[in-house]
């Protein structure tokens, strides 16, 4: 009988193991469910940060293709101006070639 009463507290340490082992698994496991859900929501943010910085993108672009164009009315309006003045020294030129002459 005392072996039998030995053999029942021994099963009964090992149950009480293992139950604390599988305390352990299922906490693990939670903390494992826990992690998984926040995978999840971090890969639907990166998701909605790729189409953000996508938008961004795009918005940038029109900007660049608006400050090219502000940037070169500057330049057409200089390259006016010079052509003019380059027209006003030629003909002024010519007038004086002319008038020496004595065709004017």
């Amino acid at each position: 009988m005392e072996d039998l009463t030995a053999k029942i507290a021994v099963h009964d340490q090992q149950i009480k193991s293992l139950e604390a082992r599988m305390k352990t698994v299922e906490d693990m496991r939670q903390g494992i469910n826990e992690l998984r859900v926040l995978i999840e929501r971090q890969g639907s943010n990166i998701d909605r940060l790729t189409e953000i910085v996508g938008d961004i993108g795009e918005r940038q672009k029109g900007h660049e293709s608006r400050l090219d164009a502000i940037e070169q009315k500057p330049a057409e309006k200089w390259e006016r101006v010079a052509g003019q003045v380059i027209s006003l020294v030629t003909a002024a030129i010519v007038g004086m070639i002319l008038a020496h002459i004595g065709l004017v």
